[in-house]
C-alpha cells in the first residue's frame, strides 16, 4: 500500500470511472454497497467525495481523513476517518 495525498487523490478518482465499484464501511458504520458503471469524483476544496451511478448517490465528506492509501496494482483504495470510519473501493 502507498499513501497518496489529496491532490494526487483526486486524479486517482478519474480511475475508477466507468467500473464497476464496491464500497466497504468499516468502523462505527458498517455497509457494503456495489455500484455499476460509477462515477468518481473528489471535490478537493470541500472533501467530498461523490460517487454515483444509475440508482445511488453517495456524498461523503472526507475532510477528516487521516490516511489515503492505494494498493500497489491501483484497484484498491483506504480512506481511514478520524470518526472510526474506515472506507474501502474496490474496482
Amino acid at each position: 500500500m502507498r499513501m497518496l495525498s489529496e491532490k494526487e487523490l483526486q486524479e486517482y478518482m478519474k480511475s475508477f470511472n466507468n467500473k464497476n465499484v464496491v464500497f466497504s464501511f468499516g468502523g462505527i458504520v458498517r455497509a457494503r454497497i456495489v455500484m455499476k458503471n460509477a462515477e468518481c469524483v473528489y471535490y478537493r476544496k470541500v472533501g467530498i467525495l461523490k460517487v454515483n451511478d444509475n440508482n445511488t448517490e453517495l456524498s461523503i465528506d472526507i475532510s477528516s481523513a487521516y490516511k489515503i492509501l492505494t494498493s500497489e496494482n491501483n484497484t484498491m483504495l483506504k480512506i481511514y476517518l478520524d470518526n472510526d470510519i474506515e472506507i474501502i473501493m474496490e474496482k
